[in-house]
């Protein structure tokens, strides 16, 4: 059987690409990160930097490994397929919520959830704005110490704040 040939747009054949040896190294060097990181239970960020991979197409090979067929997973180590086009194929066959591990939520429990979460983010992001915007922390400390009921304010919630902001921080990056 003969292979379809594709044309542009004024009729001129179109040849396939060829990926690059490198390219090819790229993608079994992702899914070998991709495989260490399932394995071990470790973050892609660790895992990005251990194998010098890139996160994105780490993410990529994940989703890939998870959910992808190993046809498709031979494809992708031998040059055939890239990762993100095998992938974007896995998506859309798989559900979303799969894909984000979480279970599917129907109905009004779905809308108290949307509702709870962007009132989370109503909260968090200006505070996190605000953080970002304000003078250098010797300034502000200064100032504070001025007056007495700044200073118990501060004193009050400074740290509860921290242990906060550690505890996000934490969550964030695992």
């Amino acid at each position: 059987m003969e292979e379809e040939v594709r044309r542009d747009t004024l009729g001129r054949r179109i040849r396939p690409r060829v990926p690059r040896s490198f390219e090819i190294e790229a993608r079994k060097n992702a899914l070998a990160a991709a495989r260490f990181a399932l394995e071990n239970r470790v973050t892609r960020e660790e895992v990005a930097a251990t194998f010098h991979t890139n996160i994105s197409l780490l993410s990529e090979a994940l989703i890939l490994l998870r959910y992808g067929t190993e046809t498709e997973i031979a494809d992708v180590e031998s040059g055939k397929v890239g990762i993100k086009k095998a992938s974007h194929v896995v998506r859309a066959r798989t559900p979303g919520a799969r894909l984000m591990g979480k279970s599917p939520v129907k109905g009004a429990e779905a809308s108290a959830m949307s509702r709870d979460e962007a009132a989370i983010w109503a909260s968090l992001r200006p505070a996190l704005e605000a953080l970002k915007g304000m003078p250098r922390p010797a300034d502000v400390a200064r100032i504070m110490r001025k007056n007495g009921m700044r200073t118990d304010v501060v004193d009050r919630n400074l740290m509860a704040a921290f242990g906060w902001l550690t505890e996000f921080s934490d969550e964030w990056t695992k």
